[in-house]
């Protein structure tokens, strides 16, 4: 309970420092990479997860008997471990 009351004390000081920082100019926007690549591949010896965000999905090459794709999140699973059987690259 400790932690988590000095969690709370801590909060107001952390946004006062975030509103500190200058607003950016419309050239600057133009310039900033908002964008992030995240990719996980699970494996175990009887399955394989692939979740890949903001970038293509991996070709399972019909390997996968879950594909799905929501936006930029792609999922993908497979019975057995497959990542030696995927094509370089996913």
């Amino acid at each position: 309970m400790n932690k988590f009351g000095l969690g709370l004390a801590v909060l107001p000081f952390l946004a006062g420092g975030a509103l500190a920082g200058q607003p950016l100019t419309d050239k600057q926007m133009d310039t900033v990479t908002a964008g992030f690549v995240f990719s996980v591949e699970e494996q175990t010896n009887f399955s394989t997860i692939l979740i890949d965000v903001n970038q293509p999905a991996a070709d399972c090459a019909g390997l996968c008997y879950l594909t799905s794709q929501a936006g930029f999140v792609s999922v993908q699973a497979a019975f057995g471990n497959i990542s030696s059987m995927l094509p370089s690259g996913g």
